[in-house]
């Protein structure tokens, strides 16, 4: 488990790499906040949602994993301690390194990055 506060992917990638696995996100299935919603409404500049549910950082949310057999009893669990609290299943682990993002076109190498400290620019 880790938090996020770098953005959803490039801290799944730090949890993949240490763990020697890889990822296939579900589009349709990242959390996308109303504000990155309205934000790429209104400005012109902004990212797309999906994109900035992806980069940005300081999300104030949590990330793990969990086996196959136990996702549905935990989301179960889940729900019935903490109804108001949202727990989302946003893809899956796979045994071949690197992370894919499923969307409407298919499955791709996901290449957007999360924030990173220090950058120029």
């Amino acid at each position: 488990m880790m938090d996020l506060s770098d953005g959803l992917a490039g801290d799944l990638r730090h949890l993949l790499a240490a763990s020697g696995v890889g990822a296939e996100l579900l589009a349709t299935a990242v959390p996308i906040s109303r504000a990155a919603r309205e934000r790429a409404r209104t400005s012109t500049g902004a990212p797309p949602p999906l994109t900035a549910a992806l980069t940005d950082g300081e999300d104030f949310e949590l990330l793990f994993a969990v086996s196959s057999q136990d996702a549905v009893p935990l989301l179960d669990a889940w729900r019935a301690r903490f109804p108001a609290l949202r727990l989302s299943c946003i893809g899956r682990v796979t045994a071949e390194p690197g992370l894919n993002l499923r969307d409407r076109h298919g499955l791709r190498p996901l290449t957007l990055r999360g924030h990173t400290h220090f950058a120029k620019g």
